[in-house]
C-alpha cells in the first residue's frame, strides 16, 4: 500500500529536509504530494526510503511521470531492472 504522503518525519538528505521542513518551499512541498498522489504504484518498495538519501533522483523520476501521464502517454512501471517506465508513443515503445 502507497503512503499517502511523499515526505516522511525523521532524518533525511538536506535537499529533502528543506522541502519538507521549511515555509519559503510550500509550493514546491505541495507540487511533490500533488505528483506522488497520482504516480504509479511503485514496484520499488524502497522509493520513499531512497528519495530520503537521493531527493534529486526520486523527485526527478516523479515529475518525468507526472508530465508524460498529464500528456497522455500513460507511462507504465517495466519492472525492477532496467528503465523505471516505458510508454508507447504511435508505433514505438519509448523507456
Amino acid at each position: 500500500m502507497k503512503p499517502s504522503s511523499f515526505f516522511q518525519s525523521g532524518p533525511a538528505s538536506q535537499p529533502y529536509e528543506a522541502v519538507r521542513d521549511a515555509a519559503h518551499l510550500l509550493d514546491v512541498k505541495r507540487f511533490v504530494e500533488e505528483m506522488w498522489a497520482e504516480f504509479y504504484p511503485p514496484g520499488d518498495r524502497h522509493f520513499l526510503q531512497e528519495a530520503r538519501l537521493h531527493f534529486h533522483e526520486r523527485t526527478w523520476e516523479l515529475y518525468v511521470w507526472y508530465v508524460l501521464n498529464h500528456h497522455g502517454y500513460n507511462p507504465q512501471k517495466t519492472g525492477s531492472k532496467g528503465p523505471d517506465f516505458s510508454f508507447i508513443s504511435g508505433d514505438k515503445k519509448i523507456w
